[in-house]
């Protein structure tokens, strides 16, 4: 999904390093999303 979507970004004419930038954020959301989902599952177990 990350990548169709820098590759949609490139399609629309933006440069290179902004498609991996839009992709460096992405994961970086994606992973924050992934913790605070981990601490919300151990604080459903305490």
């Amino acid at each position: 999904m990350i990548l169709d979507d820098a590759l949609e970004l490139l399609i629309q004419d933006l440069s290179c390093s902004e498609a991996l930038e839009y992709c460096a954020d992405q994961i970086e959301l994606t992973r924050i999303l992934e913790r605070m989902a981990e601490n919300f599952m151990y604080a459903a177990e305490a």
